[in-house]
């Protein structure tokens, strides 16, 4: 079947979005909505609320858009988010990153970048962008006249479907911190960025220890925490519906990460002092490092259990040996007479998990005189803790688990 070429038709920008390439076409013809042209190339309009620049299972539709359009399919090909490895991951300017964060069904707009060339660039649909670094300002996802969220169902770019024209809204100012996490997600896809920025961001504590990937997971897995969140997961912290309060978790987020380690140790301080102030049943006789630190403590070792992650756990180490003091142990009921016993102790599943070895070579390690263990009953239960001293002694002076 021929393919007429649309009267008016123009090259994408090098950064614009599938979605609003198409917005683009159907504001140059003249079209109420882009439903005709989505229908024309085997699209169904109502995907673009979800998904629909997740492309990949069929080049068809591209090469009637290629043929509509007068662009090469390999160039439209550019615009789209390819899923790639476990079709969990996709494309995002050439990097991988997890899908979820992906939001293209759910635009968000910045009013100046529209007034100076309107078209809707990609980087925008990525839920963790949630400024725009170039004029320093919020982007909006919703229209500041009749308070509708913006969507793709409309005719123009740059107006609202109720006429509104977005270029003249006023723009919300953010400070200098608000900014981070957008400018190292451009500068870690080569995004153009300023150079000086470009010079900071490069000697920036995460920048030169992550992939965009795990960028966006410790991000992520830092902000769930402060929410409270019991499983961190992409699709848990970033709901559609809550630009504002996302902006918020993700800067918040964002300090844990600044003047490395200290603003870490400050936050573990507040988090095991909240910790250990929650009652749970049990807490008792449970390790005096999941009572401070649960979830966080878990976490680190589960979640950030990349590589690429080790230098938390390496500070997360440091902080314990340093200056934790909720290490101390209270005798047991049949031994109340017993002297409180101080000192940072771990269950021996905490030691498992802090040396990465198994339940025999822990108890190699404690019959070689390498771990001082203190024993406490719980019932028919012994419960074994064991010196934080002696395991951070291992893990900076390893020659002993090398043997194993």
């Amino acid at each position: 079947m021929e393919i007429q070429r649309l009267l008016r038709t123009a090259k994408p920008e090098a950064d614009e979005s599938f979605m609003g390439y198409i917005l683009r076409l159907t504001e140059l013809n003249g079209y109420k909505s882009p439903s005709w042209l989505m229908s024309s190339v085997g699209l169904n309009h109502s995907l673009s609320r979800h998904s629909c620049s997740f492309i990949s299972e069929s080049s068809e539709p591209l090469k009637l858009l290629a043929g509509l359009s007068g662009i090469t399919a390999p160039e439209l090909a550019q615009l789209t988010y390819q899923l790639v490895n476990d079709y969990q991951h996709c494309s995002f300017f050439g990097v991988s990153i997890d899908r979820h964060c992906i939001r293209p069904g759910w635009p968000k707009i910045c009013p100046e970048c529209l007034r100076e060339n309107a078209y809707c660039h990609r980087a925008w649909e990525c839920a963790l962008i949630t400024v725009c670094h170039i004029h320093e300002c919020m982007l909006l996802d919703e229209c500041p006249n009749c308070g509708r969220p913006i969507m793709w169902s409309r005719g123009s770019v740059s107006r609202c479907s109720c006429k509104f024209d977005w270029r003249e809204a006023p723009v919300k100012s953010v400070k200098e911190q608000e900014l981070k996490v957008t400018r190292i997600i451009h500068y870690l896809c080569g995004l153009p960025c300023d150079e000086a920025i470009s010079s900071t961001l490069a000697q920036h504590n995460l920048v030169p220890k992550l992939s965009l990937q795990a960028f966006i997971s410790a991000i992520v897995f830092m902000a769930g925490q402060l929410q409270g969140l019991s499983v961190i997961t992409c699709t848990g912290l970033l709901p559609v519906s809550r630009r504002k309060e996302l902006h918020t978790f993700i800067t918040q987020a964002s300090y844990i990460f600044e003047d490395w380690p200290n603003s870490f140790y400050q936050f573990l301080r507040e988090w095991s002092t909240q910790e250990r102030n929650t009652s749970l049943a049990g807490q008792r006789l449970k390790s005096p490092l999941y009572r401070d630190f649960g979830k966080l403590y878990l976490g680190l070792y589960t979640i950030l259990k990349d590589e690429q992650f080790d230098f938390i756990r390496d500070a997360f180490i440091d902080y314990l040996t340093e200056e934790w003091e909720g290490g101390g142990l209270s005798p047991s009921k049949k031994k109340a007479r017993e002297p409180y016993i101080t000192g940072r102790y771990v269950s021996k599943g905490d030691t498992r998990r802090l040396l990465k070895i198994d339940d025999l070579n822990v108890d190699k390690l404690i019959e070689a005189g390498e771990l001082k263990t203190v024993v406490q009953s719980k019932g028919m239960k012994r419960l074994i803790f064991i010196d934080m001293m002696d395991i951070a002694k291992l893990m900076r002076e390893p020659s002993s688990l090398h043997m194993l």
